[in-house]
């Protein structure tokens, strides 16, 4: 199954929620607290938005590098616009 076919099987909203939300954001509450992280998800995008208080967002940044590289993450990459962080699921080629 390709990501675009799995994207559209009822799974992929499951997964990619149990990673991001269950998983990546419970681990970053640990870190830094409930009142400076916020989960937001749409019907596409799974996003964490940082509220910066002394450059937290870069403090943010770096744990969730952390964090996907774990074998538990590592079918996750994010984008990072200014204080917001979109994360999406990793394409692997048959190479």
């Amino acid at each position: 199954m390709t990501l675009d076919e799995f994207r559209k099987h009822p799974a992929y909203n499951y997964y990619i929620t149990t990673l991001v939300y269950n998983n990546l954001y419970g681990d970053l509450i640990n870190d830094f607290g409930c009142d400076c992280i916020f989960y937001i998800e749409t019907e596409e995008e799974y996003i964490l938005e940082i509220i910066n208080v002394n450059n937290l967002a870069d403090e943010v940044e770096e744990r969730i590098q952390f964090y996907l590289s774990l074998e538990n993450y590592e079918d996750l990459y994010y984008v990072r616009k200014n204080n917001e962080f979109y994360f999406y699921l990793k394409t692997y080629s048959d190479d």
